[in-house]
């Protein structure tokens, strides 16, 4: 089965995400604030989703981190966020992402980019 760790601090984010990727039959721990990188490498997931605005840390600056750290193409990373704006994307695409969801977002849009992402 494969992991998804989901970092956001909205917890009707957290819920959503949540159901529809167990009920997609995906291995899922959901964080309503930011760990260590260490912990987050340690479980080991196929997929980090991270909101951009956290508090105390950036998203992109974590997703950049997780990105440099990885092995094999593992973890991929998504960044999501209430601000669709153009510059973000591109900021997204530049440290390396693998993908971006803009909030609100529809389930099935998840699960196709998640689907793409790691099967």
């Amino acid at each position: 089965m494969k992991k998804i760790v989901i970092i956001d601090d909205q917890r009707d984010v957290l819920h959503l995400l949540e159901k529809t990727l167990r009920a997609a039959n995906y291995d899922v721990l959901c964080l309503q604030f930011i760990p260590k990188i260490e912990d987050i490498m340690q479980e080991n997931p196929d997929l980090v989703i991270i909101d951009l605005l956290m508090p105390g840390i950036a998203g992109y600056t974590l997703g950049h981190e997780i990105i440099t750290r990885r092995t094999k193409d593992k973890p991929r990373v998504i960044l999501i966020s209430g601000r669709n704006e153009d510059i973000l994307k591109q900021k997204t695409h530049d440290i390396g992402a693998d993908g971006w969801l803009s909030k609100p977002f529809r389930a099935e849009d998840v699960l196709v980019l998640v689907q793409r992402l790691i099967g």
